[in-house]
């Protein structure tokens, strides 16, 4: 019974993989905007112009943060994350995993970042794409290729060592990435 519960974990996974790389944009559609002008469009639809206009020159990558208003690190990490993303001009969005929209929008309306970067936020209303990409632990951060494949990934408070890392590989070696957690 143990090695065939195992098969069929394995199974269930290599399907789950084989889903999320044909839906991955479907997948990210069902986010849910916390900008009210932003009502009218999906995740996929705000985040393709940015992708065409980098694919233009390089490889299209956008850097994901899982978090939730009760996890204190997370907003210490947006920053770091958000000097990242300007520094490598790579895209970035926070997708909160909250289970209830009002918590995070409350968390939100005090945040400076979102003051200033109102697009990037984003809420995981069903847990859809949470689930599919088996987020369990905040701040987790994920680096998706322009068909919103999964690239890498790490899960936990990074050190400034490691930050530095995730930036050189934003800068020089994302051809070289292979999904890490």
């Amino acid at each position: 019974m143990g090695r065939f519960l195992k098969i069929a974990l394995f199974i269930l996974a290599i399907t789950q993989t084989n889903f999320i790389l044909a839906n991955s944009m479907v997948l990210y559609d069902s986010l849910v905007p916390f900008d009210k002008n932003q009502k009218n469009s999906t995740f996929s639809q705000s985040i393709l112009p940015q992708l065409n206009q980098v694919q233009r020159t390089k490889q299209a990558y956008t850097l994901l943060q899982f978090w939730a208003s009760w996890c204190h690190s997370c907003a210490g990490f947006m920053y770091d994350l958000d000097k990242i993303s300007a520094a490598t001009q790579s895209p970035y969005y926070a997708i909160s995993i909250d289970n209830k929209f009002i918590d995070a929008k409350n968390y939100l309306a005090k945040h400076p970042l979102y003051k200033k970067h109102r697009n990037r936020f984003w809420f995981d209303q069903q847990s859809k794409l949470k689930q599919s990409l088996a987020i369990t632990t905040v701040p987790t951060v994920i680096i998706i290729d322009h068909q919103g494949k999964p690239i890498w990934r790490t899960s936990g408070h990074l050190n400034s060592d490691d930050l530095f890392k995730l930036k050189q590989l934003l800068s020089n070696n994302l051809d070289k990435l292979t999904i890490r957690d």
